[in-house]
């Protein structure tokens, strides 16, 4: 579920993607010290680029330095290998109590595991995380390689899974060095596509937000199609039926469709309501649509419905 501090960040997050040009050429100043770059030099030089030690380096925000150099990037300054935008990610396969046997076992990975534990929480367990070698190995006091065999060594044991990345992040300098503060930014463009990433941010939430509509009936109004017929099935759809249907008529009408099915075998939508005895309706044939939504009847190639897993 959502709610208004979700609604919040999403609409902050959005402003901050395109972030002011004072910061842009700062951050550009900052790349050129951190690899000693001449005005002039450098057209085509590829480097090694860990973006959160080059963010700490110059005290830099971490999500803000982010979406500058994406911008700069946008903006053919700079290049970002694919490995800068595909992170390493790990996923634990046994539960913790499984973890716990294996810390005791290999004394030596107790370290790194309480570290994982830590840092990223139990959702380790249910969904793959982004990681960062170096920032783990500079925690655990180690090297780079060190943490990356302990990783491996845990996958191997599978105990893990650990999609490692497949090089070291690259930034690449695509034009020769600029003085930041001539820096050639296209403002008018990067103001364009800030109104757009905020724009498309705000009907988002909107879409969120809106309890007029069906959800289908406001995505074909956001591109200008208009509609009467909802869809029957998104959570507007429900509640509304719901409402519509105080004392059940919905669960007891899914009933009879199954108990009809399961009493003949296979029929067409046509002969179910024949027999309910009951019009297509907009309404009944919603009914009819969610069992199959839900996986309770199947529609089969000859057009005929059944109870599913029914031959």
């Amino acid at each position: 579920m959502v709610n208004e501090e979700d609604f919040e960040q999403v609409l902050n997050r959005s402003e901050q993607v395109y972030p002011p040009k004072e910061f842009l050429k700062k951050v550009y100043q900052c790349l050129a010290n951190f690899y000693r770059i001449a005005v002039g030099s450098n057209m085509l030089s590829s480097f090694d680029f860990e973006w959160n030690e080059f963010a700490k380096t110059y005290d830099l925000g971490i999500l803000e330095t982010f979406y500058a150099l994406k911008v700069l990037e946008e903006e053919g300054f700079i290049g970002l290998s694919e490995s800068f935008y595909a992170p390493s990610k790990i996923h634990f396969r046994v539960d913790p109590a499984r973890l716990y046997e294996v810390q005791i076992a290999h004394a030596k990975l107790d370290p790194l595991i309480k570290l994982l534990l830590r840092t990223y929480g139990g959702n380790l367990f249910s969904e793959y995380i982004k990681i960062q070698e170096p920032k783990l190995a500079k925690s655990l006091q180690i090297s780079e390689d060190q943490l990356i065999k302990s990783l491996q060594l845990l996958a191997q044991f599978e105990v893990m899974d650990y999609d490692q990345r497949k090089d070291k992040p690259q930034l690449t300098f695509l034009t020769p060095r600029y003085d930041a503060g001539k820096l050639p930014l296209n403002l008018k463009r990067i103001e364009q596509r800030r109104e757009l990433t905020i724009y498309k941010a705000a009907k988002m939430v909107e879409y969120a937000r809106q309890t007029r509509i069906c959800r289908t009936q406001y995505i074909q109004e956001y591109f200008g199609e208009k509609t009467d017929n909802s869809c029957g099935i998104c959570d507007w759809c429900k509640e509304n039926m719901k409402a519509q249907d105080p004392e059940g008529t919905e669960s007891k009408f899914q009933s009879r469709v199954i108990e009809t099915l399961t009493e003949s075998g296979e029929l067409t939508l046509q002969q179910i309501l024949e027999k309910l005895r009951v019009p297509a309706t907009e309404k009944n044939l919603n009914f009819i649509r969610q069992l199959q939504d839900q996986g309770l009847i199947t529609l089969h190639q000859n057009g005929k419905l059944s109870i599913h897993g029914h031959e």
